[in-house]
């Protein structure tokens, strides 16, 4: 058992590096095959921490309420899924766009994918993917950032987000993510009965567990980062390496200025070329980007740099 445990230890934070340091290059020198064996390494490190959680909860669980979990887990997160596109188009004021759509159905033939449908949202400049075969599959694009970017810059974003439906990205992050809330709830479920029965070696295990859920989803995190590049490709291969770096370039200047007025004119004003330089030459906490969701700009716009024609054909 705890050899087992030691083993897991290893080969969790071994992969953590992976998809934090190494994937990106090896990607980069690999093309498409490494980015699906870095994701897959990745993928399969959550799979075994999760899988050997659940198996030493199930020594102090009931089948009953491992099964109930389980059911729980499973029919909240399908219903998500299912009705998430509907919820999404409420929440954002999501209104179809003729002249956005022509340029997702150009993009998309450029990729070979089914082109999803194209709506504007009123939100701060951002651009996602959503939806699902039951309810439909979108590209939402902000107003704000079809003000903020020009022609190229648009279809290299939505190459980037056709990338996403194109790689299953939403299926993928969807499937692994039951894991570590079925980890949680487990956990949740076994500590609630060790209070009640005051048993602290139980309740210790459960916390454990809980534990185990949050480092689950730090692997998860690592993962999606790796999706992100993946997507990135997409983009450069949709319009070309640099309008896909002067996007992300001018996405990071507007969050980095966003309360400061004279920083949005500064946009304007300076070279984009220059943008992108200054955006590069940033550095990266190690927190912010073991803890984020995509990796930090500076970090995309390098791999961006150094990927060329590699991965673009």
């Amino acid at each position: 058992m705890l050899l087992l445990f030691v083993l897991d230890f290893v080969c969790y934070f071994g992969l953590l590096y992976l998809a934090s340091r190494a994937a990106p290059k090896l990607a980069k020198r690999l093309s498409r095959l490494g980015f699906t064996l870095a994701s897959a390494l990745c993928a399969l490190g959550v799979i075994l921490t999760s899988t050997l959680l659940l198996w030493f909860l199930l020594h102090y669980l009931a089948k009953i309420e491992i099964f109930g979990v389980a059911a729980f887990v499973l029919a909240t997160s399908v219903l998500e899924y299912i009705f998430a596109p509907a919820i999404i188009n409420w929440m954002y004021s999501a209104e179809p766009c003729e002249q956005l759509q022509q340029v997702v159905n150009r993009v998309a033939a450029r990729l070979g994918v089914e082109p999803p449908k194209a709506v504007l949202v009123d939100m701060p400049p951002n651009a996602f993917a959503y939806g699902n075969r039951f309810l439909g599959r979108y590209i939402a694009v902000s107003r704000q950032l079809l003000e903020l970017l020009d022609e190229e810059e648009l279809e290299a974003v939505l190459g980037h987000e056709l990338g996403h439906h194109k790689h299953r990205d939403l299926v993928l992050l969807l499937g692994l993510g039951l894991l570590p809330l079925l980890v949680y709830y487990s956990a949740w479920q076994l500590l609630q009965d060790a209070l009640a029965d005051g048993d602290a070696f139980r309740t210790g295990i459960a916390l454990l567990g809980i534990a185990g859920s949050w480092a689950i989803n730090v692997l998860l995190l690592a993962f999606n980062r790796l999706r992100e590049y993946y997507a990135d490709v997409e983009g450069a291969r949709a319009a070309g390496t640099k309008p896909m770096q002067r996007a992300l370039a001018k996405l990071w200047h507007y969050y980095k200025h966003a309360e400061k007025p004279q920083g949005l004119t500064a946009l304007y004003i300076y070279a984009f070329t220059d943008i992108v330089e200054l955006a590069k030459r940033e550095k990266v906490s190690w927190l912010e980007e073991l803890f984020g969701s995509h990796p930090p700009i500076p970090k995309r716009l390098q791999f961006l740099e150094e990927l060329g024609s590699a991965c673009l054909k």
